[in-house]
């Protein structure tokens, strides 16, 4: 099951913004994999931090561009993620942790989702009421179906047993 996780990236600043795109395609496609077969990226944000004089030097940086990545991936997949991002030399540094609010979220639109079905399901009685005469006859047919086969088991247990006495005698 695909689990919410936010990704923060610390990239080098690139010379051109097409360098920090590939950079982040090459994340991405990472994330997601082929297909989306590992993840699905929900939201990419660009401007909350963006370019940021750093508190220290990372790598002899002095700047750095942030990038925060929401996405779904399977937990299972993590540990290749992380292998990749921690070789990947356009990248200074990167966070990855479980996003507990967007999973709540989910949660609560699931229960939400449960319950409109559920009062759905309260609000339809006459489609109910119309099915359990039906299912009462069909109950009914299979009884009388069943009654003809039992005298013939008993029969059956009858005459083993006085086989079975007429053996011991022997």
């Amino acid at each position: 099951m695909k689990r919410p996780y936010e990704v923060t990236l610390l990239f080098r600043v690139l010379s051109t913004d097409d360098e920090l795109q590939a950079a982040l395609d090459q994340v991405i496609a990472w994330i997601e994999g082929e297909n989306q077969q590992f993840g699905k990226v929900t939201r990419i944000d660009r401007t909350t931090f963006g370019r940021r004089k750093l508190a220290y030097e990372v790598e002899r940086q002095r700047e750095g561009v942030y990038i925060i990545v929401s996405v779904d991936i399977e937990p299972a997949h993590l540990p290749e993620l992380e292998l990749n991002l921690r070789v990947f030399t356009p990248l200074l540094r990167y966070l990855v942790i479980r996003d507990e609010d967007a999973e709540q979220e989910r949660q609560k639109a699931a229960r939400e989702r449960l319950q409109s079905r559920i009062r759905g399901q309260a609000t339809e009685p006459t489609e109910t009421a119309e099915a359990e005469p039906a299912a009462e006859e069909t109950a009914q047919e299979t009884e009388e179906e069943a009654e003809p086969a039992q005298p013939e088991a008993e029969a059956v247990a009858e005459t083993s047993e006085g086989e079975a006495d007429e053996t011991a005698d022997s």
